[in-house]
């Protein structure tokens, strides 16, 4: 099922068995956030999916998240 977090509760989170990935939305977090938690889907060796949609502005920025993340395997 789907859980929505924040940075400070993503690494409690990530740090259970059983989730496998996270999805990021700019639109619900922000920009730095959505680095913060990427970060962590890295460091917790998790996959990330980013979730573009909105203006050509947001979704530059979600493509630029995933390409500067090891962790993101689609842009969705």
């Amino acid at each position: 099922g789907d859980l929505l977090v924040d940075d400070f509760s993503a690494g409690n989170v990530a740090s259970r068995e059983g989730c496998a990935g996270v999805i990021i939305s700019l639109y619900l977090c922000g920009l730095t956030e959505a680095h913060s938690i990427a970060g962590l889907a890295d460091t917790y060796e998790m996959e990330l999916a980013r979730h573009c949609w909105g203006s050509a502005l947001s979704f530059m920025a979600g493509v630029t998240l995933a390409f500067t993340n090891a962790a993101a395997i689609i842009i969705e």
